[in-house]
């Protein structure tokens, strides 16, 4: 995990994103449930720093990824981004950035050398599709719907979820859509 710079994760999080860790269990919960959990500025820095605090905790053995209230991720707080009060500058009139892809979640999941499995408690949209096909595992609940609504939104993919969008994920999603084996090439 050397190779991502995430700052130093701090012991206590921001309300924003808790963290916990339980014998060799580090969970990763998205904790604005009044925005859907949808990904602030902070948030993002917080949940590569609390991912990588993960990895290199020796006694964590599994990392679980979840959210609060009805929704596991609606994706990137658009809101806050129109009005301006966030940072993470997507859509129209984008300014530069200084946040480096190369750490920010999805990357640095697909890194990871501990199994993550994400809990979808609720649906799954744009930049939390790419959060929850960068688990190693998938547990929905019976109302979670998955949602990559990046054209519906006017946007590209957050962060490179088309990419991770192998054949396999995507007839492993389709097979438990439609509640049947799925049919894997091994790709």
């Amino acid at each position: 995990m050397s190779q991502f710079a995430a700052q130093p994760a701090s012991q206590v999080m921001p309300e924003e994103l808790l963290y916990g860790v339980e014998g060799p269990v580090a969970t990763v919960t998205l904790n604005a449930p009044q925005r859907m959990n949808t990904i602030s500025g902070p948030m993002l820095r917080q949940l590569t720093d609390a991912l990588v605090k993960a990895s290199e905790d020796r006694g964590v053995r599994v990392i679980i990824l979840t959210g609060t209230g009805r929704a596991f991720c609606a994706g990137l707080n658009l809101e806050a981004q129109s009005k301006g009060t966030d940072n993470l500058s997507v859509g129209s009139g984008a300014t530069p950035t200084n946040i480096d892809l190369r750490n920010t979640p999805p990357p640095v999941l697909h890194a990871l050398d501990k199994p993550v499995i994400a809990a979808l408690n609720g649906s799954a949209a744009g930049y939390g599709l790419d959060l929850a096909l960068g688990a190693d595992i998938r547990i929905m609940a019976q109302s979670a719907k998955l949602a990559a609504s990046y054209a519906r939104r006017g946007v590209l993919p957050e962060s490179s979820g088309t990419l991770m969008q192998t054949e396999d994920m995507k007839e492993g999603i389709r097979a438990f859509l439609e509640k049947r084996e799925p049919k894997f090439r091994g790709r």
